[in-house]
């Protein structure tokens, strides 16, 4: 009969953790307040403080027009870029997109970017920043 052994584990008996080093943290942020986006293309909405990591957890669109579209981007709008392109939006219904998306900020315009097809559609986008 194989004895079967527990172990307990604690952080402290890890070797790799020490815990009088700085621990990451997310701290909540408003990555980017609701608002109108503009119909021109490759619109700024976030000029990123150079090194911090953001993290968008929800993007949200609504409009009160019909025929509506959205695009973002994480940087310089481009066909590589666009997490969302051209995305289809219904009148007094809002798109509410939970993700993961990652990026650094550069310290200059164009590290989010959003423009609609015409006006009257807004965007928010929340989460965190991490250091």
């Amino acid at each position: 009969m194989q004895e079967h052994m527990h172990h307990e584990y604690a952080l402290e008996a890890d070797p790799g953790f020490h815990g009088s080093e700085h621990q990451a943290a997310y701290t909540p942020l408003s990555i980017k307040a609701f608002a109108g986006l503009s119909a021109t293309p490759g619109t700024s909405l976030l000029t990123g403080t150079n090194g911090l990591v953001y993290v968008m957890r929800t993007i949200h669109f609504d409009t009160s027009g019909s025929t509506k579209t959205a695009t973002l981007s994480i940087g310089a709008d481009a066909a590589g870029t666009r997490l969302f392109d051209a995305l289809p939006l219904t009148t007094s219904v809002p798109s509410i997109n939970n993700g993961w998306w990652v990026f650094t900020g550069s310290g200059a315009a164009h590290d989010l970017d959003g423009n609609c097809n015409s006006t009257t559609v807004a965007c928010g986008v929340a989460g965190y920043s991490y250091s």
